[in-house]
């Protein structure tokens, strides 16, 4: 042990770590402690601490560390040392970050910065801000995080530091990253290539490469982002010569998501390996779920949780904890993902099935998988036709056309859902419902006749944007047995098909202009009508194509229903 004098090995051992020669420092600690011992000066035995602390964190002993920091701050206070307070809580502060306890620090980095407030130690207060900046990105307090950063940024430029001002930036744009500002990203970016190529700041030019590839790695425009990525870790290697595990960890994304399966599995394994030497527990267990995903993506779950046991085995017993508590999470994660994956799909599944399809058959496709076709005796099914609509198309604007159409068709809808009818589908201007299917009622031929009825009624006084007069329908009404069912694979729709249905277009097709064409099936159920709602014409005999000569009649509305409350109409 050497016995120099105090004040001499400090200043050995400040410039030391001042220069960066880390292991010339961490080769002194036994005779910095035995220093601590021989003076009495309390501030050179509080920075004698304050070194020990700090080459303490050269070897990742931040507990070490934690208790020389104290022991320095409380010398500090004993004379009234501004600038060792105030450092002294940061470091305190740094100590709990890499511990993984983010309150206590920032409580430290706040307790520093307010000490150094005022005084003339900003250099202090600077990095007391970027450590800060660091702990409220890892606890989302984003906003926060940005705002020290921005500080940093600007007095770092303003004393012309490039580099601390290159490490500034860097952070700022990874908040911003999370802040969805993707724009001040990739001017960050520039402005890091700018500072590069202007003051030779090769820490700038590694981290411009560092945010380019990220950025291209959200747009998913792997190849390219694996390329800077290759550029980052060249220019990393002439900075530092310690492992590139951070900018590996992208590299290895990107060669994943490019389908080099194998490399990606191969420098996965290597981080897990280094991180693991080097205590990076953050950068470790980011590679570990990455890598357990990848695995995972391809089925092999077993190997997945196998993967954190096999990079930990030789860790400590906490390590194992660690481990074992990251395993089950994944596990639970995995599992309930999977569950959410199916319940998502299956709800959306139901729900556009609801959409599209009846209810009962919606819910008999989700609950058995199928909707067997059945016949249905006792239905009634209306068809309505535009008038006049196959030129007023071709004259009309086509944003016009559909904002009529949608107008008169969502019409319509309302219309069906208020008397209980089913609409089977649209074809160009005709639109079609049933009712009395899938869901029977006895009453079918009464709702579907107030439903034409109003249909007509609503129609007065609409007008296609653009076109000179209001809507005509064409209407046609039968009554009779159909066959109903599902049809389609990838697009599912229900129908109901036989000549009751043919009957019922048919009579649309011959109906007058403005008017509703029913069958004697419809008149002889509503004939007797107590309240006297419907009225028909004479009866005409129509030859129906497919059908021969048959009676037909035009329902009206009778003189008890023509003051009756209507469904409000959208015009």
């Amino acid at each position: 042990m050497s016995l120099q004098p105090a004040e001499e090995l400090l200043t050995l051992a400040t410039d030391a770590y001042a220069q960066g020669r880390y292991e010339e420092l961490t080769a002194m600690t036994d005779d910095l402690v035995g220093a601590v011992v021989r003076t009495a000066d309390p501030l050179v035995k509080a920075n004698l601490h304050r070194i020990i602390a700090i080459s303490k964190v050269q070897t990742r002993d931040y507990v070490g560390a934690l208790e020389r920091h104290h022991l320095a701050l409380r010398l500090f206070e004993s004379v009234g040392d501004v600038r060792g307070i105030g450092g002294s809580y940061i470091n305190i502060g740094v100590c709990h970050s890499r511990l993984g306890a983010e309150s206590k620090a920032i409580d430290y980095f706040v307790r520093g910065i307010d000490v150094l407030d005022g005084s003339e130690h900003t250099t202090f207060i600077v990095n007391g801000k970027m450590n800060l900046g660091v702990s409220y990105s890892k606890t989302d307090r984003l906003v926060e995080a940005a705002e020290q950063f921005e500080f940093a940024v600007s007095w770092f430029e303003d004393h012309k530091m490039w580099g601390p001002l290159s490490n500034a930036l860097s952070n700022l744009a990874s908040v911003y990253d999370l802040l969805g500002r993707q724009d001040e990203v990739l001017a960050i970016a520039k402005r890091l290539q700018a500072l590069a190529d202007e003051h030779d700041v090769k820490l700038a030019a590694y981290q411009s490469r560092m945010l380019a590839a990220t950025e291209y790695q959200h747009r998913r425009e792997w190849d390219v982002a694996l390329r800077l990525i290759d550029e980052a870790r060249e220019i990393q290697r002439t900075i530092s010569s310690d492992p590139s595990i951070h900018t590996d960890i992208i590299r290895a994304r990107a060669l994943r998501y490019l389908g080099r399966i194998e490399e990606a599995q191969d420098v996965y394994e290597n981080i897990c390996v280094i991180a693991s030497q080097l205590h990076e527990h953050d950068t470790l267990a980011s590679a570990q779920k990455d890598y357990a995903e990848l695995l995972a993506e391809r089925g092999m779950f077993d190997k997945a949780y196998a993967l954190l046991k096999d990079h930990l085995s030789n860790g400590t017993s906490d390590d194992l904890r660690k481990a074992a508590l990251e395993m089950h999470r994944f596990e639970a994660q995995e599992i309930e993902r999977r569950f959410r994956e199916r319940l998502h799909t299956a709800q959306e599944q139901e729900r556009v099935l609801h959409n599209t399809l009846p209810s009962s058959v919606a819910h008999a496709l989700v609950t058995d998988g199928h909707y067997a076709p059945e016949r249905y005796n006792d239905v009634s099914v209306l068809f309505a036709d535009i008038v006049g609509f196959t030129p007023m198309s071709s004259q009309l604007d086509p944003a016009d056309l559909i904002d009529g159409l949608t107008n008169v068709f969502e019409t319509f809808d309302d219309i069906a859902a208020r008397y209980g009818l089913e609409k089977i589908k649209t074809v160009g201007d005709a639109w079609m419902a049933v009712c009395g299917a899938p869901v029977y009622v006895d009453d079918h031929v009464i709702r579907i006749a107030e439903a034409a009825l109003d249909m007509q009624r609503a129609v007065r006084t609409m007008v296609f944007p653009g076109a000179d007069s209001v809507v005509k329908l064409r209407i046609g009404i039968h009554s009779g047995p159909v066959v109903a069912g599902v049809i389609g694979k990838s697009r599912l729709a229900f129908d109901v098909w036989g000549d009751t249905v043919n009957l019922a277009a048919r009579l649309e097709q011959t109906a007058q202009h403005g008017s509703i064409h029913v069958s004697e099936a419809i008149t002889s159920r509503l004939g007797n009508d107590s309240g006297q709602r419907f009225r028909f014409s004479e009866g005409r005999v129509v030859d129906i194509k497919g059908f021969g000569s048959i009676t037909t009649y035009e329902l009206r509305e009778g003189e008890g229903r023509q003051g009756a409350r209507r469904i409000r109409i959208k015009d």
